[in-house]
C-alpha cells in the first residue's frame, strides 16, 4: 500500500534518509487500506530484522510512530549497506561495477542476491521485460512474477539451494508486462569467498519459450504416433481385417487368407505383386492409393482409405494402415500393415451426413439456433447461429454465463423452466420465452426448446446433457406490440375519420367494417354495409374486383373505380388500399374519396388540351406555310430582279466614260451583290429547301458545318433509330429549336464542343433531341428574367414544344455548359 494505494515507491520509503516529514503526507487511510498498512508495517519490520537491525515496535502505537521507528531503522540499514560498499577494497569495488555493465550487455535477465537470497540486483532487461519499477522486485518480491502453479515449486529449489549452497536451476514461467507468462531456464551459482563462505549468489533468467512449445509439440507428436500403433495391432485382432507383408526390396507381397477373402479372393490366389493388388483397386482411387503408398516410403507410416471391386463386380472400402521399417543403411526395406474393411462405417458416415445436412437445412430454414449443455463440465456448445443470435464470438462457455445473459426481469421465470427440466422425477420438455442481453447492450426475445437425456434409474437417475434450439424472436414480439398499438390506433382512427372508410374481406369480399361517413357517402346504415360484398358497390366485373384485391396485398394502394350508392345515383370514387391483419386473417382497409366532379373536370381539362394541341399545330402549321410562301417569294421574286439588275450593271459597266464613274459602278455592284446573298439568307432562315429535299439530319449537319466548321469548336450529330423523313411539324419544330440553340452558342456560349443528339424511342412513338456544349454555362432562372437572348428564346423554345404536347428540360451551371433535352410526339 505504501508504494502503489498511499503514492510512494517501495525504494522512496528506504532512500528518504533526512526527510521523515513526508510520512505526515499521508492521507488518511480508509479500514480496508488501514489493515493493508498493519500488514506492510510487519513485513517491514521483518525485512530489517533480516538485516540485523533489532527494531522493538509496539503495534498499539500510532501508525506514524510505527513508520517513524521503521524509517530510523531503513536508514540504519542504508547506511550500514553503504559502509559495506564503500568500506571494500578498490579492486572488489572494480569487479562489482564490471559485474553490472557485463550483466547489461547479456542476452539474459540478469540478477545477484545477498547471501540469504536477498534479490539486490536486476539488470535493464529484467525491468523491460516485466514492466516492474526499479527496486519492485528486491527482496523477495521477484517472486509475485511467478505463474501461479510454479510458485510454490520453484521457492522450494531456491530455499534448497540457499541452504545447501548448490547451483540453483529451474524452468517455470514469468510474467511479462503485458500480462503473457513466459517460460525461464533460471540459473545460479553463488560466489565464495577464500573461507569457502558463499557471499553473493549470481544468476541468470533465459527465455526458453518457444523451445518449450517445440518440445511440448514433439512429445505430442510421439503420443500420437504410439497411439497409431496401438490402434494398428489392435486391429489386427479385429475381425475382417487382413494382415500382409511386403518386401520393398523385391516387390512382393504376402497377404493373410483372411486380407485375400477381404478382397474376394480364394485362398493363395493373390499374386504377390504390387501389380496384382492395384488391379482389384477401384479406377477411380487407384492414383490416390498409389500415391498414400509412395508417400508411406516417405513418411514410414501408409494411412488411407480407397475402394476396391472384388472379382464378382461388387465395390467395398478397405482402410488401409502400415509401417516402413528400415534397413540398417536406412533405407525402406520392408512394410507390415493390415487392411480393414469399412463399407458398414462408410455407410453410416453417409447416412449420418446426409441426417446432419438435413438437420442443418431444417434449422437454418426454420432460422434455429442449435445448443448443448453438459453437466458433468458445465459446459455449453453452441453453432454458428446461435453465437449470431447472442451475439457472442466463442462455440461454448460455462453454464452460469448463459444464464448471466438473461434479462434480469426474466431470470427467474428462466431458472425454473431450467429446473423442471432438469426433474429426474417429473422431469417437463424446455420451452421458454425471454429476454437477453447482449455484450453490445442490446436486448433480444429468445425462444428455446430443450429437453434432458437422463442416466440410470430411481435414485441413481441423473442429467448427462440437455440438448435444444434457440430462435430470435425479437421481430415477432416487436410486430405483436406493434399490432396492439396499430389496433388501438386503428379503433380511433377509423371510427373517427373525416374520410369514408371500409374494411374488406378479400376472401369473400365481404365489408367487414364501415365508418359513419362510409354510410353517410352510399346511404346505406352501417349494419347493412356489413352485411354486404364489395361488388354490391363496385360497378366492376368480378375479375377486375378479384384482380385488384391481389395487386392491393402485393403493394399496390391506388385505384379507381365507379360505385353505386343506395340511391342507385353511381360515382367516381378514388380507393387508396392496403392490407391489415386481424386475427389471423388480411384484410384491406381502404379510404374512399368521391372524385365524380374532378373527373368531369379533368375531361373537361383533357378535351381543351386537345383542342388547344389542334390548335397550335394548326397554327404552327400556318406559320411555317407562310415562312415558306414569303422564302420562296423572296427566293424567286426579289432574288431575280436582284439578279437581272446585277446583269444590267455589268452590261452598263462598258458604256462607262470615265475612271469615276467606274467606281460608283464597282460601290453599286458590291451593294448588290451583297443584297442578293442577304435574300437567300432570309429565304433559307425562313425555311430551308433542304429541309424540304433532303430531311432533318443533311439540314442540321449544313446548319452545324455553317457556324463552326470556320472556327475551332469541335461538333458532332447523331442521328438514330429515326426515318429519315419525319414529320414535316415535327422537323420543322426541331430544326427551329437547334438553329436557335445553336444561334445562343456562338452568340454566348464560348463552347469548344457541341452535340446535337436525336433519336427514337424503342416504341417508336416519340422524337428525343439532346442540345449538348461545354460552354460557359449560366442561371436559367437569371436567363428568363432577364430575357437577353434574340430570336425564338426559352420561353418560345418552351412554349412551341409544350403545343405539341412534348417536353421541355434544361440544365445549366456557370462553367458547366448547357444541355437542352427535348421530347416531340411523332404521332398525332
Amino acid at each position: 500500500m505504501l508504494n502503489k494505494n498511499r503514492g510512494y515507491l517501495y525504494d522512496e520509503v528506504l532512500m528518504t534518509r533526512n526527510n521523515p516529514s513526508f510520512l505526515g503526507d499521508l492521507p488518511s487511510p480508509s479500514p480496508n487500506e488501514l489493515e493493508t498498512l498493519k500488514e506492510e508495517i510487519r513485513a517491514f519490520h521483518h525485512t530489517l530484522l533480516a538485516q540485523g537491525i533489532k527494531l522493538d515496535i509496539d503495534p498499539s502505537m500510532p501508525l506514524v510512530k510505527q513508520l517513524q521507528q521503521i524509517h530510523g531503522a531503513a536508514r540504519i540499514a542504508l547506511n550500514r549497506e553503504g559502509v559495506r560498499f564503500s568500506g571494500r577494497h578498490p579492486d572488489e569495488q572494480a569487479n562489482e561495477w564490471q559485474f553490472r555493465q557485463l550483466a547489461e550487455y547479456l542476452p539474459h535477465l540478469v540478477w545477484s542476491t545477498l547471501p540469504d537470497g536477498y534479490h539486490v540486483f536486476f539488470n535493464q532487461r529484467w525491468y523491460e521485460f516485466t514492466g516492474a519499477i526499479i527496486g519492485e522486485t528486491d527482496g523477495d518480491f521477484w517472486s509475485n512474477l511467478l505463474h501461479p502453479d510454479d510458485y510454490q515449486r520453484t521457492l522450494d529449489v531456491w530455499r534448497h539451494s540457499l541452504k545447501t549452497g548448490e547451483p540453483f536451476n529451474i524452468e517455470y514461467r514469468l510474467r511479462r508486462h503485458d500480462g503473457e507468462y513466459r517460460w525461464f531456464l533460471r540459473r545460479a551459482m553463488p560466489a565464495r569467498n577464500n573461507l569457502g563462505e558463499i557471499v553473493r549468489w549470481f544468476g541468470t533468467c533465459t527465455d526458453v519459450h518457444d523451445q518449450k512449445l517445440i518440445a511440448d509439440a514433439l512429445k505430442e507428436s510421439k503420443d500420437r504416433l504410439r497411439h497409431s500403433q496401438e490402434r494398428l495391432r489392435l486391429a489386427q485382432q479385429v475381425a475382417r481385417i487382413g494382415t500382409f507383408e511386403r518386401d520393398l526390396k523385391t516387390n512382393t507381397s504376402a497377404w493373410s487368407a483372411e486380407l485375400e477373402t477381404l478382397y474376394g479372393l480364394a485362398e493363395g490366389k493373390f499374386g504377390g505383386k504390387l501389380e496384382n493388388w492395384l488391379d482389384r483397386v477401384h479406377p477411380e482411387d487407384r492414383e490416390g492409393a498409389l500415391g498414400a503408398v509412395r508417400q508411406a516410403m516417405q513418411t514410414g507410416t501408409l494411412e488411407a482409405e480407397w475402394r476396391i471391386v472384388t472379382p464378382d463386380g461388387s465395390v467395398r472400402w478397405v482402410s488401409g494402415r502400415g509401417q516402413v521399417f528400415n534397413d540398417e543403411a536406412g533405407q525402406p526395406h520392408r512394410m507390415v500393415g493390415a487392411n480393414l474393411d469399412i463399407t458398414k462405417l462408410k455407410e453410416v458416415e453417409e447416412e449420418l451426413n446426409r441426417m446432419a445436412g438435413q438437420r442443418q437445412l431444417a434449422l437454418d430454414a426454420a432460422k434455429l439456433g442449435w445448443w448443448h449443455h453438459d453437466p458433468a463440465t458445465k459446459t455449453s456448445t453452441y453453432d454458428n447461429r446461435y453465437q449470431a443470435i447472442y451475439g457472442i464470438t466463442k462455440s461454448h462457455s460455462q453454464i452460469d454465463e448463459v444464464a448471466a445473459r438473461v434479462h434480469p426481469d426474466d431470470r427467474a421465470q428462466y431458472l425454473l423452466q431450467v429446473m423442471a427440466t432438469l426433474d429426474p422425477v417429473a422431469p417437463k420438455p424446455y420451452e421458454n420465452e425471454y429476454r437477453i442481453i447482449r455484450p453490445d447492450g442490446s436486448v433480444r426475445w429468445i425462444r428455446a426448446h430443450g429437453k434432458a437425456v437422463f442416466a440410470g434409474e430411481d435414485e441413481n437417475r441423473r442429467v448427462i446433457g440437455v440438448a435444444g434450439t434457440v430462435a430470435d424472436i425479437t421481430e415477432r414480439k416487436q410486430a405483436e406490440d406493434a399490432i396492439r398499438e396499430s389496433e388501438s390506433r386503428y379503433s380511433a382512427l377509423f371510427t373517427c375519420n373525416a374520410v369514408a372508410m371500409i374494411l374488406v374481406d378479400p376472401a369473400s369480399g365481404y365489408i367487414v367494417d364501415a365508418n359513419q361517413k362510409a354510410s353517410a357517402f352510399y346511404g346505406w346504415s352501417i349494419d347493412a354495409l356489413r352485411t354486404m360484398r364489395i361488388r354490391d358497390l363496385n360497378t366492376a366485373s368480378a375479375e377486375e374486383i378479384q384482380a385488384a384485391y391481389i395487386s392491393a396485398l402485393q403493394g399496390q394502394s391506388h385505384f379507381q373505380f365507379r360505385h353505386r350508392l343506395a340511391s342507385g345515383e353511381v360515382r367516381d370514387v378514388e380507393v387508396f388500399s392496403g392490407p391489415v391483419a386481424a386475427s389471423g386473417h388480411n384484410l384491406l382497409l381502404s379510404s374512399i374519396h368521391d372524385i365524380t366532379e374532378r373527373k368531369k373536370a379533368e375531361v373537361e381539362l383533357a378535351e381543351s388540351r386537345a383542342r388547344l394541341a389542334e390548335l397550335s399545330t394548326r397554327l404552327i402549321h400556318a406559320q411555317e406555310q407562310e415562312r415558306q410562301k414569303l422564302a420562296w417569294e423572296l427566293h424567286d421574286e426579289l432574288g431575280q430582279r436582284f439578279t437581272s439588275l446585277n446583269l444590267t450593271l455589268h452590261y452598263l459597266k462598258n458604256l462607262l466614260a470615265d475612271e469615276k464613274t467606274e467606281v460608283s459602278w464597282t460601290g453599286a455592284i458590291g451593294e448588290v451583290t451583297t443584297l442578293i446573298q442577304r435574300v437567300r439568307d432570309i429565304s433559307h432562315s425562313l425555311r430551308p429547301p433542304m429541309l424540304d429535299y433532303l430531311g432533318l439530319e443533311a439540314t442540321v449537319g449544313h446548319l452545324l458545318e455553317q457556324h463552326f466548321a470556320h472556327s475551332d469548336v469541335q461538333f458532332a450529330l447523331e442521328y438514330v433509330s429515326l426515318p429519315a423523313k419525319l414529320p414535316s411539324i415535327v422537323e420543322i419544330t426541331a430544326y427551329r429549336l437547334i438553329q436557335e440553340g445553336i444561334t445562343n452558342i456562338s452568340r454566348h456560349a464560348n463552347a469548344t464542343k457541341v452535340s446535337i443528339e436525336m433519336n427514337g424511342d424503342k416504341n417508336g412513338k416519340e422524337f428525343e433531341m439532346l442540345i449538348r456544349d461545354n460552354g460557359n454555362g449560366f442561371v436559367p432562372e437569371l436567363f428568363v428574367k432577364s430575357n437577353r437572348y434574340a430570336g425564338m428564346g426559352l420561353a418560345g423554345m418552351r412554349e412551341r414544344v409544350g403545343l405539341m404536347g412534348g417536353t421541355f428540360n434544361l440544365r445549366s451551371e456557370p462553367g458547366h455548359g448547357t444541355l437542352i433535352s427535348v421530347t416531340l410526339p411523332l404521332e398525332p
